[in-house]
């Protein structure tokens, strides 16, 4: 019973050990030990210029989105530059309404005394005078008349301006 016990262990010890062996010959040969063991120098060397490429690549996007931060910093300075003069010209606007708005109240607050006055003289003596005046002003002045005072007026000046003033007063929509 010995020599059989001793004859199995030795072919089991035989047959393991060659299933061993060849379970490492394959591994070897699907896994090597080195990486690019089985490369070539022409593999190797495409290799090492693919990761130099990679490598300037990143430091071309590196330096890139450093100027793009840069640029828009400037972006931003510049915004905040333009929304500062666009306040300004805002507050000027405003000032130039304000100040438009005071020129007309007193340029009308000036034909109402101007139309008392031509309305207070008499008609031969405010012909020459009314007659000088620009016709913007005398439009002005010649709404606020009194039309019976206003009649006169125009009777006693040129006929040609008389008509003209007749003609812009009637599109202007006398009172």
């Amino acid at each position: 019973m010995k020599t059989l016990l001793i004859g199995s262990l030795a072919s089991f010890l035989l047959i393991f050990g060659a299933v061993f062996f060849f379970a490492q010959k394959m591994a070897k040969e699907q896994h090597p030990d080195t990486v690019g063991a089985e490369l070539s120098a022409e593999d190797l060397d495409s290799a090492e210029l693919s990761m130099m490429a990679l490598e300037a690549e990143r430091v071309q996007l590196a330096n890139d989105r450093t100027r793009l931060l840069d640029q828009g910093q400037d972006v931003a300075s510049q915004r905040s530059t333009l929304d500062d003069q666009l306040q300004k010209i805002q507050g000027a606007i405003t000032k130039l309404e304000e100040e438009q708005v005071r020129y007309g109240q007193a340029r009308t607050e000036s034909a109402q005394k101007l139309a008392k006055m031509f309305n207070a003289m008499k008609p031969a003596s405010a012909a020459p005078i009314f007659s000088s005046l620009d016709r913007e002003t005398a439009l002005d002045i010649l709404i606020r008349m009194k039309e019976k005072s206003a009649a006169k007026l125009l009777s006693a000046i040129d006929p040609a301006l008389a008509a003209q003033l007749s003609t812009k007063l009637s599109l202007r929509g006398a009172k």
